[in-house]
Formats: C-alpha cells, sequence, structure tokens
C-alpha cells in the first residue's frame, strides 16, 4: 500500500506541474493497481486521481466518469469531507458543458454536506453557487450565496476571501446596471453606486493581503464603474493603477485589457493622441499572445480613434482588421458550440450509465442487506459490532500511515451494569443498552465509528481528533448519560458511564491502542466512575 501512496502522490506531482499527460499515465497505472489490491479507500484515491488528469486535458465525459465512481465509493465509505469534494468536481464538469441545473444540484447537495462540517469548506462552496446562479440569471439568488461566503470568510478571519466574494457581489450589480442602462437608467445608476460600494470594500480588504492578482482586479472592476458613473478622469487613475499591478506580476493577457481601457476612457476626453499609443501598446502585447479577444477589442477602439482624427486611411484598416476577427471569433464560437453539445451528450451519456449502474447495484443491495446487517451490525443496539470494529481499526491505521492525522480511541462502559439487571430486570437492562448506544451515536461525527464491543462496553474509534479534543467530547457525552431523563425507563434508574481514552499511535496498531484505552477505562472504574481518564 505504500507503494501505491507514493505512486499517488508523484502522479499528483506531475499534475500540479501542468504535466498532464505523464500525471494520467501514471494515474492509470495506480487505479489498475488499486483495482488488484482491492481497498476501496486506495481505489477512490486513484479514480479522484485520474478525475483531476483528465478535467486538465478538458476530456470532461472520462473525468465525469472517474469522479462519478469515486464519488460512490466516498459515500460508502463515510468520508464527508472527500464527498464533498468530489460533488464539487461533478458540478464543475456540469458547469463547463452547460449542464447548469444538474451543476446547481452537485454544488447544492455539496453546500448541505458542508453546513454543519467545515466552515472553510462552506465559503468556496457558497463562491460556487453565487457564480452558478450569477450564469443562470438568478442574481438575486447569487448575492445570498456570494453574501454567505462573506460571512463565512469573516468568521474564518480570511481577508483576501471576503475581498474575492465582495468583488464577485460588486460585478454582479455592474452586470445589472449594464442591463438596465437603455431600459431603466435610474435602476443602472443605483446599481452603479452599489457596485461601486462593494469593490470598494473589497479593495480595502485585498490591500490587506499580499494578493496581488486579486488587488488589480478589484481596482480594474472599480474603473469601470468610475466610468460608467461618468467620471472619467477618475477611472484613468484607477485603470493606471491597475496597470502597474499587472506589469508588477507580470500578467501580460491583463496589461493589454487595462491599456485598451485606458485607451478607450482617454478617446471620451478627447485626449486622443495619448489613448492611440495606449491602444497600439495593448495591440503589440495581443500579437504577442496571439489573443484574438485582445486583438479585436484594440483594432476597434484603434478605428474609432483615427476615425475621430480623420485619418479614414488607418480607421479604415483597424476597422477591417476588427471584422476579420470578429468573424473568426464567430466561427470558433460556433464551433465551440457545437464541440460543447458533442461534449455535453457524452457526459450525460456517463450519468445515465452511472445511473443504469447504480439502479443495478442498489437492487444486489437490497438483497443482501439482511446478510450485511447480520455480518457487522449489533442486533440490539444496532451499532457497529466487534466484526466491524476490526476491521475499522485496520482501516484508521492504514489511513495514518498513507496520510499523518492524529487518532484517538475510547473504550465506555455503563457503571454497574450487572446491578442493573439484577434490580430493574433484563429488559430494562436492554432498553438501557439500546439508549446509551443512540446517545453516543448521536454525539460522535458521520466518520467517527462506534462500536459495541461486548456486553455493556462500547468501543469509539475517532479519526482526526487530537487527545484534547476526544476528551472534550467524551465528557460531554458522560455528563449528557448522567443527565439524561432514565425515569422516562424507570422511576428509580440512574445510569453513569466511564470511559478510557488514548491517543498513542506508537502503540503499533488498532488492537494495542484498544488495549490502552482498555487499561484507562479501568482506572476510571477504579477512581470512582462516572469519568474520563487518559
Amino acid at each position: 500500500m505504500s507503494e501505491l501512496t507514493t505512486l499517488i502522490k508523484e502522479a499528483r506531482g506531475h499534475l500540479d506541474a501542468g504535466r498532464s499527460l505523464e500525471g494520467l499515465d501514471l494515474a492509470q497505472d495506480v487505479l489498475a493497481r488499486a483495482r488488484q489490491a482491492g481497498v476501496p479507500e486506495v481505489i477512490a484515491q486513484a479514480l479522484d486521481l485520474n478525475g483531476e488528469a483528465w478535467l486538465l486535458r478538458s476530456d470532461y465525459p472520462n473525468a465525469m466518469t472517474c469522479y462519478l465512481e469515486s464519488l460512490e465509493l466516498w459515500r460508502s465509505l463515510e468520508r464527508r469531507s472527500e464527498v464533498i469534494s468530489c460533488l464539487q468536481c461533478v458540478g464543475q464538469i456540469d458547469m463547463h458543458v452547460g449542464n447548469l441545473s444538474a451543476a446547481a444540484q452537485a454544488f447544492s447537495d455539496a453546500f448541505d454536506l458542508a453546513r454543519d462540517h467545515d466552515p472553510a469548506t462552506q465559503a468556496p462552496m457558497s463562491h460556487r453557487l453565487g457564480m452558478l446562479y450569477a450564469r443562470l440569471g438568478e442574481i438575486e439568488k447569487a448575492q445570498q450565496f456570494h453574501e454567505a461566503a462573506v460571512s463565512v470568510h469573516r468568521q474564518l478571519g480570511d481577508k483576501a476571501g471576503m475581498a474575492s466574494s465582495l468583488n464577485s457581489i460588486g460585478t454582479l450589480f455592474l452586470s445589472s446596471a449594464e442591463a438596465n442602462r437603455f431600459t431603466d437608467p435610474v435602476a443602472a445608476q443605483q446599481a452603479l453606486l452599489r457596485a461601486r460600494s462593494y469593490l470598494e470594500e473589497a479593495s480595502a480588504l485585498a490591500a490587506e493581503t499580499v494578493d496581488r492578482h486579486l488587488q488589480g482586479l478589484i481596482v480594474g472592476n472599480i474603473g469601470s464603474v468610475v466610468a460608467r458613473l461618468g467620471h472619467v478622469d477618475d477611472a484613468i487613475e484607477l485603470m493606471q493603477a491597475q496597470l502597474r499591478i499587472v506589469r508588477e506580476i507580470g500578467d501580460r493577457y491583463n496589461e493589454s485589457l487595462s491599456l485598451a481601457n485606458i485607451g478607450e476612457a482617454l478617446h471620451l476626453l478627447g485626449r486622443t493622441d495619448e489613448a492611440i499609443e495606449a491602444l497600439r501598446e495593448s495591440l503589440s502585447i495581443a500579437e504577442t499572445l496571439e489573443s484574438v479577444a485582445r486583438q479585436r477589442r484594440a483594432h476597434e477602439e484603434l478605428a474609432r480613434c483615427y476615425e475621430a482624427i480623420e485619418d479614414y486611411a488607418r480607421a479604415l484598416f483597424h476597422f477591417k482588421r476588427f471584422y476579420d476577427f470578429n468573424e473568426a471569433t464567430r466561427s470558433e464560437q460556433n464551433e465551440s458550440r457545437i464541440r460543447d453539445l458533442q461534449v455535453q451528450i457524452a457526459v450525460n451519456e456517463v450519468r445515465r450509465e452511472a445511473e443504469r449502474y447504480r439502479n443495478e447495484r442498489d437492487g444486489l443491495a437490497r438483497v443482501n442487506l439482511l446478510l450485511h446487517d447480520e455480518a457487522y451490525r449489533d442486533a440490539l443496539t444496532g451499532l457497529a459490532n466487534r466484526r466491524r470494529l476490526d476491521e475499522a481499526l485496520m482501516e484508521a491505521y492504514s489511513r495514518i500511515q498513507q496520510e499523518p492525522l492524529p487518532l484517538s480511541i475510547a473504550l465506555a462502559d455503563i457503571d454497574h451494569f450487572k446491578q442493573i439487571n439484577d434490580r430493574f430486570t433484563h429488559a430494562i437492562g436492554d432498553e438501557v443498552l439500546r439508549k446509551v448506544a443512540h446517545l453516543l451515536r448521536e454525539a460522535f461525527r458521520d466518520s467517527d465509528l462506534v462500536a459495541r464491543f461486548g456486553g455493556e462496553e462500547f468501543a469509539l474509534v475517532l479519526t482526526g481528533l487530537e487527545l484534547e479534543a476526544a476528551l472534550r467530547v467524551c465528557e460531554r457525552v458522560r455528563a449528557s448519560i448522567e443527565a439524561f431523563d432514565w425515569a422516562a425507563i424507570h422511576p428509580d434508574l440512574r445510569v453513569t458511564l466511564s470511559i478510557g481514552v488514548t491517543d498513542v499511535v506508537s502503540a503499533g496498531s488498532g488492537p494495542a491502542m484498544l488495549a490502552l484505552a482498555d487499561h484507562k477505562l479501568y482506572e476510571a472504574k477504579r477512581s470512582g466512575r462516572n469519568r474520563v481518564c487518559h
């Protein structure tokens, strides 16, 4: 398994360095080996790796195939973080190919999972949903999700994240102003003022970060708003500030755009010679980059400038070049639409095939469900049984060897349980076991394993929790069981719990850690019961 982990890291290194073909070849080899080894977690990791490689190569059908399969595996393993990540990738593919309603569903599912999981995952999910709804034209929903992202970023103290989301809200209002410019000038003016407010707040926050690209983007957007408000001199200053930033970070593509914007603004002020100088520089950069969009924009503005000074020969030359690029863009867009439609059909077929497979699999799963429950579930409490616990301990140790994560294991025991059976009957004792099992399951995360170890003992496998956090959770559970209204079961009934906890992964194995937790449980019993020891 360590060899596969090494290969996964090597493949990811290729992908991170932009070597998508080398990364894909190695990822496919890793997936074949993982399937042969038959370890679901490693297969899911390999599928994610392949999905990422195919996505980098814009092969959306193959990427979707990988992510849908890994999504099913992560769900079966109850790995919420990985499920959230997969859903984001599925939604991203759907956005690329124009399946916007499917993308909305994937992002919404991921958002719902992230809401009660990790605040850090909520903000990017809200941001993606905001971008999606903006594309759908549902501006109010888009704003709501971007506002939610701002709120989470603010809680996390993430100024760059806040600035990015505020910038997105500002551009929403800028787009709204453009849409209403001729039909409702008053609404357009109000939208511009709101856009400026959001963008200036974003700019102030971005200035406190090291993200120069974000700073330049926001300053340029403010310049666009200010120009549309009629303050062209102020807009030019902002555009020049953006130009300095993009030059500083070597962003030639946006340098060409900034110069074109400056040229257009200078032309509006009647400073045509300066405008032509900026536009010619923009065109030179665009030609070096072979950017059709940037060349088209520069030729269009140059044609207007030369027409204004009555240099009709040059005006005609640039207009013809603009027209040629416009036709080329239109042709490319038509070809792109055809390609996108073909890709969308292929991706949808992948989805239908996955759905057919899922239906067949679910049919078989229903047939085997009772057998599975008997093999891995405790009949009385519904918790995992000893067999499942043994497997979980092996899986947890395998996971922390691949990726250094904290691991805590606890063993809990109902105090004086024999006396409960003797005094209140075994039926009452069984009800106590079921209720304690329910309270334990409710208290821990979906990713934690709660198992009936035997008799009145319960084992807890808490992957990713340091000892201090595990102790807090166990203490909260202990207190909740002591405070529970046991009189509902019997007027004289009182139930408490003793718990032993360890995080000593150096013990060498899951069973060895369980033995240490058992020793700590004995200490809790010996020192008076109804307590947590470590």
